[in-house]
């Protein structure tokens, strides 16, 4: 058991407080106001030795390269091959003229993306197949309609 505090009985005295018991200081918690700090927390690293605290910046919103080809790119999908493509679908609709366009467009493109290197020869070649179908099926259609209108529905008697 504890004795109480000793009282001398004069006035203005004031019965002695206990002492909280004097703790060690973890090195890992974070340092209290007006303490220096003895150790980095984060081992070797050090503050921001000569770049940003944030790390590598990204560019600015938006295309820095508006209405021009960004350096080392590739420049694109190669606009005959999504003309060919266009016509060769529109061509299957308009009697075989556009699949002649769509024809033309498809080799030209092919062509060029092989030079450039640009993107677009999957669309080149769906408008060549799309043209070349709606060619083959255009000109059959007129051979049949030829046929059919040449040997008509009347026997010749009236």
């Amino acid at each position: 058991m504890t004795q109480p505090p000793h009282d001398s009985g004069q006035p203005g005295d004031q019965p002695e407080q206990p002492r909280p018991p004097s703790y060690s200081r973890d090195p890992n918690y974070p340092q209290q106001y007006g303490e220096q700090q003895q150790q980095n927390p984060y081992g070797g690293q050090q503050p921001y030795p000569g770049g940003s605290p944030y790390g590598e910046q990204q560019p600015p919103y938006g295309n820095p390269y508006y209405g021009q080809q960004p350096p080392g790119g590739d420049g694109g999908t190669e606009p005959l091959a999504i003309w060919s493509l266009v016509a060769g679908i529109v061509g299957l609709f308009t009697c075989g003229i556009l699949s002649l366009v769509a024809v033309v467009l498809g080799h030209l493109s092919i062509r060029r993306i092989q030079a450039t290197g640009r993107r677009g020869r999957g669309m080149a070649l769906a408008g060549l197949i799309l043209g070349y179908l709606a060619l083959v099926g255009w000109i059959i259609y007129w051979i049949l309609v030829l046929i059919a209108g040449t040997h008509g529905g009347h026997s010749g008697r009236y």
